[in-house]
């Protein structure tokens, strides 16, 4: 986990203790969630995984060059919540971190991905979580977008959250499969896909507008 971490000033909001959100937003709890992006053409690098299931997991040298910008998707555990449906990193917030270092942590934790920087809030909403509250009681999920600068990065999964990982592009999303392998989302789970497909809109709105941070970025 990184001593520090950069964010854009948009984000100073968010860099406050999850304690102090929750007093000043008493009806709700927390979640947070990254929408990690992946430049295209990136340099090969290996990609690691504890889990032989498809798409790449093996551990086996990742040599393929993306055409395209791609988003980390991860696949829960056959028995774990939602088996096998795809999500992206994100958790519950401890009380001590602030909002930002709950997403870097979590990021971390789900994929052993380290953040250097918080580029941007990608969609900020309330959804009903069977596992912690009802409709009557929604989650706040605010999604960041954070970015890979240079290389493909090395993914960790944990086997007992986890099974399998890929990196899809925005078509990969709106047509429902990545590698071959159909794209089952938890219907409980807030609009999965149509925040990703957010995300994508966020990091071209970013670029022609200039705003995408330099630097910093996140590493395997």
């Amino acid at each position: 986990m990184p001593s520090s971490l950069n964010f854009h000033t948009s984000l100073a909001p968010f860099n406050t203790p999850v304690r102090d959100w929750l007093a000043a937003n008493p009806r709700h709890h927390l979640l947070v969630s990254a929408v990690v992006t992946l430049p295209s053409a990136p340099s090969p690098s290996p990609a690691e995984s504890p889990s032989p299931s498809p798409p790449d997991t093996s551990g086996k040298e990742d040599k393929r060059e993306h055409d395209t910008e791609r988003v980390l998707l991860l696949q829960r555990a056959p028995t774990d919540y939602a088996p096998l449906a795809w999500e992206f990193p994100g958790g519950t917030c401890e009380p001590e971190e602030t909002v930002l270092q709950a997403v870097a942590r979590e990021l971390w934790e789900e994929s052993g991905l380290v953040a250097r920087s918080v580029d941007a809030l990608v969609d900020e909403r309330e959804v009903p979580e069977p596992r912690y509250g009802t409709v009557e009681d929604p989650r706040v999920r605010p999604m960041w977008r954070m970015v890979f600068e240079r290389g493909m990065p090395v993914v960790r999964l944990d086997p007992e959250e986890h099974c399998a990982f890929c990196w899809a592009s925005e078509e990969d999303v709106k047509r429902g499969e990545c590698e071959g392998v159909r794209l089952e989302w938890d219907r409980a789970g807030g609009g999965r896909r149509e925040v990703i497909l957010r995300g994508f809109e966020v990091l071209r709105e970013r670029r022609e507008r200039g705003l995408l941070m330099g630097g910093g970025g996140v590493s395997g």
